[in-house]
């Protein structure tokens, strides 16, 4: 894992979907994207990965999980924590492993796989001309249901309660692509890229 080191740091800015560290308030509707996401075979195949890839991948999320352990063992302060586990996030980023075409690809995956929920990262609010107003009503709707799901779901069999949380996320879905313009509507559009039919 002492190869790893040396591992550059991602520039989300400049290459789509940030860490998963805006899902965490989301969390009870928002689906899993970075290396679960990868794992997927339907993902796998639509992106071409190989199995050198995946080899790495797989070794960059070891070294992150590594990191995050030792992490935990340090007793920082809250904040200093989820700070230093921001940059980790950005350091092992599994998409490291993938071709400049392969990222773009998986990008629209991601935001195909999300939906409109994808608007609540800055960095996909920015690139469809989001205003501050506009973020702020979109969080504020997808913590809602986000509390909906939490609360409404507990107890509920697992089939079911997927059926009632897919349900939900096409009501969000809806809510938020109505606080947009109809050019902000088309923008979003063309950053979903080719349609694409996820396995169940």
């Amino acid at each position: 894992m002492a190869a790893l080191g040396l591992v550059w740091v991602w520039s989300y800015s400049q290459h789509g979907w940030t860490p998963d560290e805006y899902h965490h308030e989301f969390k009870p509707l928002m689906r899993p994207t970075g290396h679960k996401f990868l794992k997927r075979w339907d993902v796998r195949q639509e992106l071409g990965i190989t199995s050198e890839q995946m080899y790495r991948i797989d070794q960059i999320h070891q070294q992150r999980k590594y990191e995050e352990r030792r992490l935990r063992e340090a007793r920082l302060s809250w904040e200093a924590y989820e700070q230093r586990k921001r940059e980790l996030a950005r350091r092992y980023d599994e998409r490291q492993a993938l071709t400049a075409q392969q990222r773009a690809r998986l990008f629209q995956l991601e935001l195909q796989w999300n939906g409109a929920l994808s608007l609540v990262n800055p960095e996909v609010a920015r690139r469809v001309g989001l205003s501050a107003a506009q973020q702020s009503r979109i969080r504020e709707i997808a913590a809602a249901a986000a509390r909906e799901a939490e609360y409404s779901l507990k107890g509920v069999r697992k089939h079911e309660r997927e059926f009632q949380k897919q349900q939900l996320r096409e009501k969000v879905n809806q809510q938020i692509l109505a606080v947009l313009t109809a050019q902000q509507r088309a923008q979003w559009q063309r950053m979903l890229g080719a349609p694409f039919s996820f396995e169940r």
